[in-house]
């Protein structure tokens, strides 16, 4: 009897249908609440976003069954549109975590399809977090090959591979088995995709909302026998052979259930594109020296990962949503203001005649061989001082994390926007506490 070849789809297929809480160490557990603390604060200031009445009012006009609650509004809708609505609210003001090597945000799509389904199905909050895990490997597995490969082809890949994430996950929580749960991937597939042009627009945060829709659909399908092809992500006209066709997969689809990606998690210090995450590190540091007047600084040079330059190269914005996108603003702001949270990206801080004559100052310049988590910054001054910086490791990276307070704060902050106090502290108790808790008392204490 011939051995079935275990393929990167079978393996993760398998690796997401077996999962299990009880095997789960407890260091991955405790990144997983992490996770969910740091989404649930995003999502709530989410729900307080200008796109928030038009998601609400477009899953009105469509209805469905009041299955899962969005978080924020107290609205109940169907699973599927609550992952979207939710995705959508944890991604919309870019300060969701990050897991740098693949570029992917996700716990924005995993998280949302997740707490669907388990507040739907009434699943505990264990089995919220083993399909949280599922998830989060499987998608950012698949990521260690294509993400960055993905960007520089101008795909997104969180909008991309979120659909697989989010399949895992839902597929998780619905028992699906190894087979059915790789028909999920090959439904999945599918809808896949994803385009930066809209990056800086309500359409990016979007493609959180609609991978995680699109995973809720495909293990549903799936588990009510709806067919596809069990070999997506490595098929001849698959997902490698599509974004990563040249790319060595080495250990990406390896040790499943022994080395966690999960606990490579970052998370945001800044309310910006990840990439600009490094420069902030290093001007902030500056500005926390030096105060300069902005009409004395010449220039402002910034050296990052080649392709962030040209990702991140948005000289002149409109709004505060494209201002995380440009590392001319973020720039500004962060010698301007000496710190980089919301506030600093509102449609009115983007019309500052002073930061827009600063941005015209800021000189990126692409550096060979840098990584995507440094960056080297320099502020020349009018009198010919300067100050410069090297940034080896990021703030809230592995090298430099966020602690559990840290994350409080976070939470606290973005909680606060829309949620009275003692609100917030009851949130950040059950968060605590987790998985001891409910999961749909949890999303219901959102609701102002």
């Amino acid at each position: 009897m011939a051995l079935e070849v275990q393929t990167p789809t079978r393996s993760l297929a398998r690796y997401a249908a077996t999962i299990r809480y009880e095997e789960l160490p407890a260091e991955v557990i405790e990144m997983a609440r992490r996770c969910l603390v740091d989404w649930l604060g995003i999502a709530i200031a989410g729900s307080r976003q200008p796109l928030s009445p038009i998601l609400r009012a477009t899953i009105d006009q469509l209805g469905g069954h009041p299955q899962a609650t969005v978080v924020g509004l107290g609205t109940r809708t169907s699973t599927a549109q609550a992952a979207l609505v939710n995705a959508t609210f944890a991604h919309s003001i870019d300060y969701d975590d990050v897991h740098i090597r693949s570029g992917l945000h996700p716990s924005a799509p995993v998280w949302a399809a997740a707490l669907a389904l388990a507040e739907w199905k009434q699943a505990s909050a264990a089995e919220a977090t083993a399909a949280f895990v599922a998830g989060y490997e499987v998608m950012v597995r698949i990521g260690l090959v294509t993400g960055m490969p993905m960007v520089e082809q101008n795909f997104h890949p969180t909008g991309t591979l979120g659909y697989f994430g989010a399949a895992a996950a839902a597929g998780r929580l619905l028992g699906l088995d190894e087979n059915r749960m790789a028909m999920a991937f090959g439904i999945a597939a599918g809808q896949a995709g994803a385009l930066i042009q809209v990056r800086g627009t309500m359409s990016k945060p979007f493609f959180a909302g609609h991978s995680a829709q699109g995973g809720v659909w495909s293990a549903l399908m799936a588990a009510n026998g709806f067919e596809s092809a069990t070999n997506a992500i490595e098929g001849p006209e698959g997902v490698l052979a599509t974004f990563a066709k040249d790319c060595e997969t080495g250990r990406a689809f390896a040790d499943l259930g022994k080395r966690y990606e999960l606990l490579t998690n970052g998370f945001k210090a800044y309310a910006a594109c990840a990439m600009i995450h490094p420069m902030l590190d290093g001007l902030l540091e500056i500005r926390r020296k030096i105060t300069p007047d902005p009409s004395q600084i010449a220039e402002i040079r910034v050296g990052l990962y080649p392709y962030a330059t040209e990702y991140l190269n948005r000289p002149e914005v409109t709004t505060g949503l494209a201002g995380k996108f440009s590392v001319q603003y973020c720039a500004s702001v962060a010698l301007l203001d000496g710190q980089a949270q919301e506030l600093q990206f509102t449609d009115a801080r983007a019309g500052d005649p002073v930061l827009r004559r600063l941005a015209e100052r800021v000189r990126l310049v692409p550096v060979e061989g840098m990584p995507i988590d440094q960056s080297e910054v320099e502020v020349r001054l009018n009198d010919g001082q300067t100050h410069s910086r090297r940034i080896d490791a990021v703030s809230g990276s592995p090298a430099k994390p966020m602690s559990w307070d840290d994350l409080a704060v976070k939470f606290e902050s973005l909680a606060g926007l829309s949620c009275p106090a003692e609100r917030v502290s009851e949130l950040l108790d059950r968060l605590a506490a987790w998985p001891s808790t409910e999961v749909g008392r949890l999303l219901a204490l959102t609701v102002p």
